[in-house]
């Protein structure tokens, strides 16, 4: 992974000028760094690159210039898609490198350039100066997984009013017109910094004169972009289209199944095709994350001394347990592999996400016990958070929502990997099934008090509420229908059969069967609960909740003392993101099913997938990379998404049973973990967004709107007053 910048200018940069975009890369390349700079009648460049070595044998350093005096910034992988050798110790860079050279010789070198670019398989963003023509091609691959932010004052530099090729002539030249002098034109005399690309925002204020440091904004991933230095153009050249035309449910037509095969041979496929349409499916989608997963991990070098290849940002959910279990496959019994788990909740540090997190580690202790497993818990109060709040902000730009912040604080502490290593978890045998059995206790308990009501409902069954009902609410009502429960069968004797006609009219009002009602009292009135009718009055967090699972769990764990302060040494971490927008994890896509069938959510996935580029990864990956650290995302591999784009999306979800969270969203994968990967507990967890499960938000939120309550992650974000400037 590497940190890249191109800096075109009116004049020659100065030293302090370099040294600043110099110390807002080398976090994310710390190995090696190096600048080149160029002068030419059409103004003054310079390209930037700082380099984290996690391919090949030896470290290449950039920028890198070949033969012609052609520049190539690279911060990528290659994956695949082109013809690149599979020898491990072979650096992608120097491999581009090499084939740029041969391309800038051919007859039409453009052509061949960008030919090379749009075959890559794998995340990256490319600065390229093709020396011979004094053109710049850069841009990031299709789903944005690298970032690159750019910055001009010049309209029609933007790159969106860049001039598009026609998908006619693909990739052919278009003439420019718009500039027919070969020297810089005068009007941008007025500007020092004319055009600018970075891995992450540059503070260009004292080069320019005035601030521009919120004026940057995320390239899209839509295709290349190509800058004509001597004619100040800027073209459009558009990716092919991946094949994601979703395919109609067809029990009969399983041939594009057939095509993804399981390239490490990690797992036994003879029998399992003569089975249901989604365990076939989940079998396709467990060869190409495993496939995803093993190119991603075992292009690493080897680990030095005791030193880990890969970390999981691991917050006990479904898409990051799959990862973990997964990545045992493709790493040596012998090497560790780290979990890294966040929490702000400074009450214990037991927050959902950490509660999860245990309970997950130990699972995947039992299922592969020759692996060290190292649960890394990084407990961080908000005061720390406050105290890194100015660089949070500065790596998150060109984001700038509450929201945005608080989930790029998570990752930004999650990728430092500083905490305690758990090193000894235990749970009673009998806690599995328990975890598993919760839900359906909690469902029957709905049905029995609301006959006439749709159990897959997501709304209170109580009669004209519309609110949603609280989840872990033994009712499965909302929080003030229960609330108005309780007061009601307080006022009840849980002898006396001749109940109050009044109160019992209430209730079937609210939808609760009369004939019910005795159900109703004896579980309020149960021997677990004796103290029911000791309050006086109910409480609005809902006194009658089951408690979480994951609680359940923690409470059964035996812990010993945690270690001393543990940082984590892997350069590599595994992220989730994917799943949720591909899958169906979103409540959402829920609400899309329930309101326009399997054609509304196939719309609402390949919305979530088109923008994630500007909505997530970017953002993420300048968070997680601050610390050296590179972000690769399985879920995000090119076959990965081309497979779950053809799969009809009553194969991916199970919305058509049941809309119970954790059940009919991401149905597919949580077949994989169930059936193929023996993840019996993640396999039944609902979605939690990480702003939620790590309490990053809750916190956050009583700072900065003095109440969780009327939070708004939509609001932008605003420094607080700490006396701090980290």
């Amino acid at each position: 992974m590497c940190g890249v910048a191109f800096v075109w200018r009116t004049k020659v940069s100065q030293k302090h000028e370099r040294k600043q975009i110099e110390e807002k890369l080398t976090p994310r390349g710390p190995d090696k760094y190096g600048f080149v700079q160029r002068d030419t009648k059409f103004g003054s460049f310079e390209l930037h690159a700082s380099v984290l070595h996690v391919r090949g044998d030896q470290i290449t350093p950039q920028p890198i210039e070949n033969a012609f005096s052609d520049i190539l910034c690279w911060n990528g992988e290659i994956f695949g898609g082109t013809d690149m050798p599979s020898d491990m110790a072979l650096n992608d860079t120097q491999w581009l490198s090499d084939a740029f050279e041969r391309a800038s010789i051919q007859s039409d070198p453009e052509l061949a350039i960008l030919d090379v670019i749009t075959s890559i398989r794998g995340p990256f963003a490319v600065l390229f100066y093709h020396q011979r023509t004094h053109k710049v091609y850069f841009g990031h691959d299709r789903f944005g997984r690298r970032s690159l932010v750019y910055h001009t004052q010049i309209p029609h530099l933007y790159p969106a009013n860049a001039t598009t090729t026609s998908a006619a002539c693909s990739f052919d030249h278009i003439e420019n017109t718009i500039y027919q002098n070969e020297s810089l034109p005068s009007q941008y005399d007025l500007y020092e910094v004319l055009f600018s690309l970075s891995s992450v925002t540059l503070d260009l204020t004292c080069q320019q004169g005035y601030p521009i440091d919120n004026q940057f904004d995320e390239v899209p991933c839509t295709g290349m972009f190509c800058l004509n230095l001597k004619s100040s153009q800027l073209t459009h050249f558009p990716f092919p289209n991946l094949s994601l035309d979703r395919l109609k449910f067809d029990v009969s037509d399983l041939t594009y199944l057939r095509k993804i095969q399981d390239q490490y041979n990690c797992f036994a496929s003879d029998s399992t095709f003569n089975t249901t349409i989604h365990q076939r499916s989940a079998l396709s989608l467990l060869f190409a994350l495993s496939n995803a997963v093993g190119i991603r991990v075992r292009t690493i070098p080897s680990p030095i001394s005791a030193k880990v290849r890969i970390a999981i940002l691991f917050s006990g959910g479904l898409d990051s347990v799959v990862l973990a279990a997964l990545t045992h496959y493709h790493v040596p019994d012998y090497e560790p592999i780290e979990l890294l788990n966040v929490c702000f909740d400074s009450i214990g540090f037991q927050s959902p996400d950490r509660l999860a997190a245990r309970v997950a580690a130990h699972e995947l202790k039992n299922l592969f016990p020759a692996r060290e497993w190292r649960l890394i818990e990084i407990n961080t109060l908000y005061e720390e958070v406050l105290h890194h709040q100015h660089s949070i902000h500065s790596l998150m730009k060109p984001c700038d929502t509450h929201m945005d912040f608080n989930i790029g604080a998570a990752f930004y502490f999650l990728a430092r990997g500083t905490g305690q290593w758990n090193t000894s978890i235990s749970i009673e045998p009998a806690l599995e099934a328990q975890l598993l059995e919760s839900p359906q206790i909690e469902t029957k308990r709905s049905v029995c008090l609301f006959p006439n009501h749709k159990n897959d409902s997501l709304k209170c069954p109580v009669t004209n509420c519309g609110r949603k009902w609280k989840r872990e609410c033994l009712l499965m009502v909302c929080r003030v229908c229960c609330f108005r429960i309780q007061n009601i069968v307080r006022l009840c004797s849980p002898i006396d059969v001749k109940y109050d006609v009044r109160h019992m009219k209430t209730l079937e009002e609210m939808g609760i069967c009369s004939i019910k009602f005795q159900v109703l009292l004896e579980t309020l009135t149960s021997s677990e609960r004796d103290s029911f009718h000791c309050h006086k009055h109910p409480t609005l967090t809902c006194t009658i909740s089951r408690p979480s699972t994951e609680r359940k769990a923690v409470q059964k764990i035996h812990q010993e003392p945690l270690k001393a302060s543990y940082s984590s040494s892997a350069r590599v971490v595994l992220v989730g993101i994917g799943a949720d927008e591909q899958l169906a994890g979103y409540g959402r896509h829920k609400t899309a099913f329930l309101n326009g069938g399997h054609g509304a959510l196939a719309q609402e996935l390949a919305m979530d997938m088109g923008r994630i580029w500007k909505r997530n990864l970017g953002r993420d990956d300048r968070c997680i990379s601050a610390h050296g650290k590179e972000a690769r995302f399985p879920y995000l591999d090119e076959n990965v998404v081309c497979l779950l784009g053809q799969m009809p999306t009553e194969v991916l979800t199970d919305f058509s049973r049941t809309t119970d969270r954790g059940r009919g969203d991401k149905y597919l994968l949580r077949l994989v973990a169930r059936d193929f990967l023996g993840l019996k507990h993640c396999a039944g967890l609902s979605k939690r967004a990480i702003q939620f499960g790590s309490r990053i938000a809750k916190c956050s939120n009583a700072t900065a709107f003095q109440s969780n309550r009327k939070a708004s992650g939509t609001a932008l974000f605003h420094l607080q007053e700490t006396g701090s400037t980290t």
